[in-house]
């Protein structure tokens, strides 16, 4: 009874195991396909936020392109996908942003924050009431 309870749960884990192995290889080769479909030109954008324009392509290295001309190297498993041009979403955000001004018109007030005094003194091992002695140089 105990050797099939636990060739069960061997066997569950086993299929789970499969199943995910599985699944991340094909979300891998997605992602692989997807970036092979890069080509030159094309705007881009990596893991870490970077965004830029697809110069050259060197095997395992891409070289991206800023907008400012600023070109860097990457791994190309570093890109996570396509970005749109940067003009062609300019006008639907400040389209966005007049809509929003319209709907919440409205003054706002801001509060600074006040600092918070303790409520009784820090002792950092020196007395309150003693003065700075007078400054003197070795062998005066």
């Amino acid at each position: 009874m105990d050797s099939t309870i636990m060739f069960i749960l061997i066997a569950v884990l086993l299929v789970f195991m499969i199943f995910t192995t599985r699944n991340n290889k094909k979300r891998m080769a997605a992602a692989e396909a997807q970036r092979n479909a890069l080509a030159e030109g094309t705007r881009v954008y990596t893991h870490s936020g970077f965004v830029g324009t697809i110069v050259e392509k060197n095997g395992e290295e891409v070289v991206l392109e800023t907008d400012s001309g600023a070109q860097s190297t990457w791994m190309f498993k570093a890109i996570a996908g396509e970005r749109p041009a940067a003009d062609a979403h300019a006008g639907d955000v400040a389209d966005e942003a007049s809509d929003d001004d319209a709907v919440h018109n409205t003054a706002t007030t801001v509060q600074t924050a006040q600092p918070v005094q303790p409520e009784s003194p820090i002792n950092l091992g020196k007395q309150a009431d003693a003065q700075p002695g007078p400054i003197t140089r070795p062998g005066e």
